[in-house]
């Protein structure tokens, strides 16, 4: 039969997206679930998708009507410590929606020896809806466990690194020690 009339195009699903991460180092306690606090964010190009920072910068607010899927994957740098009397050292991570763990957002890892730094990330297909609260947790081991590296003397190779690409002025790259991306696809 005949073919009809094109429609509008619709909106592109990748351009509600949001992105947060966190610069600082987070020092974790032993053996209890903590939720990890973000400092920059968020950005995106509709960063209103999603509310960051309200109530505070360890949880996300979903902002989206309806009930919509979403794709969000997350990235934690660890820092192991330098103690000698935990080994091995463990840390898990999990994304938890509305204070339930998200399933197969979970992560463990265990450090290859101690003074290591290691990245725990995950990526899940999540149903969400409107104001569903969305958080990034971890649980460690060990006392001297940390989001980022914790040193007593300056140690800026772990926070900043200086790069100088060739024509260019130098500059600071920072490290972002844990990052949360959420993206809907539908």
């Amino acid at each position: 039969g005949p073919i009809g009339v094109t429609g509008p195009t619709g909106p592109s699903r990748g351009r509600n997206s949001i992105f947060v991460w966190k610069e600082t180092i987070q020092a974790l306690g032993t053996n209890i679930w903590e939720r990890i606090i973000f400092t920059n964010g968020p950005i995106g190009p509709n960063p209103t998708s999603w509310n960051f920072g309200s109530p505070s910068n360890d949880t996300v607010v979903n902002n989206t009507p309806g009930t919509n899927w979403f794709l969000i994957s997350y990235k934690i740098d660890v820092d192991a410590g330098n103690d000698t009397s935990y080994n091995p050292i463990k840390c898990a991570a999990s994304l938890v929606l509305n204070a339930q763990a998200i399933l197969g957002s979970g992560t463990l890892v265990q450090a290859p020896e101690r003074d290591h730094i290691y990245t725990i990330a995950n990526t899940v297909l999540v149903s969400s809806t409107l104001n569903d609260i969305v958080e990034l947790q971890i649980i460690c081991n060990n006392a001297n466990t940390s989001i980022g590296r914790v040193s007593a003397t300056p140690d800026t190779l772990f926070t900043s690194f200086e790069l100088f690409p060739i024509g260019a002025p130098a500059y600071y790259a920072i490290q972002a020690t844990a990052s949360l991306v959420i993206t809907r696809i539908d």
